[in-house]
């Protein structure tokens, strides 16, 4: 006898929102189940609904990304590309049965990573330029602040 990988519950639901993994700073991999025989149906859809906005998911609102293949045990994936980074994100897995019955897993939540591609030195507030474009740095002294030129390789004498 086989054993199925289901989430704990006392009661099983036709449809389960399984977790967010393989996380990235643009995307990440949503699972879910479909737990019916798939053989009593004519048609059969299931995928994720997800949002930035809890309410959008609540309301079923949100945007839907379909799976096309069924893994074991009835489950599948789905993987959200193109989202922003450093961004909490709601979703819940979806099936519609004959093109009528539609039934909504639990909702959940996960984050995407910060753009590693990003960081503060890119911001121009924290590191200043003169008036020819080069970067300062202001480190504290005592009592006084000092300011740091930085002048690159190759520039010629009396240009700083």
């Amino acid at each position: 006898m086989a054993t199925k990988r289901r989430t704990s519950s006392s009661k099983s639901s036709i449809v389960e929102t399984g977790a967010a993994q393989e996380i990235t700073h643009q995307s990440a991999r949503i699972y879910g189940s479909v737990n019916v025989e798939i053989a009593d149906y004519d048609t059969i859809a299931y995928g994720v609904l997800y949002s930035t906005n809890k309410e959008d998911v609540i309301s079923h609102s949100a945007e839907k990304v379909f799976s096309t293949t069924l893994l074991e045990e009835n489950e599948f994936s789905v993987c959200l590309e193109e989202l922003q980074s450093d961004t909490t994100y709601y979703y819940c897995a979806f099936v519609c049965l004959n093109n009528t019955q539609n039934k909504y897993g639990n909702i959940k939540e996960f984050s995407t990573l910060p753009d590693p591609n990003s960081s503060k030195d890119d911001n121009p507030v924290d590191n200043p330029e003169n008036e020819n474009g080069m970067p300062i740095v202001e480190k504290p002294g005592a009592g006084k602040t000092t300011v740091v030129l930085y002048v690159p390789e190759n520039t010629p004498a009396g240009c700083y």
